[in-house]
């Protein structure tokens, strides 16, 4: 199966679903500059890894493939701006 993208968008505290079961993510690719923030992935509300702060638009970052057990979401914190692209398998359609 192919990598799938969401696109992650910050814009102060809030919350996004990349996908709601386990879930392998490879990286991200920053769309529009992040700020001097940082991004928590979670697995079921659990931190497992995260972006860097102030990563500049064109950035990419390779995980090789970083596992989420139950499902990956996103926490933005208060006061983050940007916006990046996920790419991640839904491990329970492989």
């Amino acid at each position: 199966m192919e990598w799938e993208t969401a696109v992650v968008s910050c814009l102060s505290a809030n919350t996004i679903t990349v996908n709601d079961r386990a879930t392998l993510v490879k990286g991200f690719y920053v769309n529009t500059a992040l700020s001097a923030h940082q991004a928590e992935f979670r697995d079921n509300g659990v931190m497992t890894f995260k972006t860097p702060s102030s990563a500049g638009e064109g950035d990419a970052v390779d995980w090789d493939a970083a596992r989420s057990e139950t499902n990956c979401v996103v926490f933005c914190a208060a006061s983050m701006t940007g916006n990046f692209t996920v790419l991640y398998k839904d491990l329970a359609r492989e």
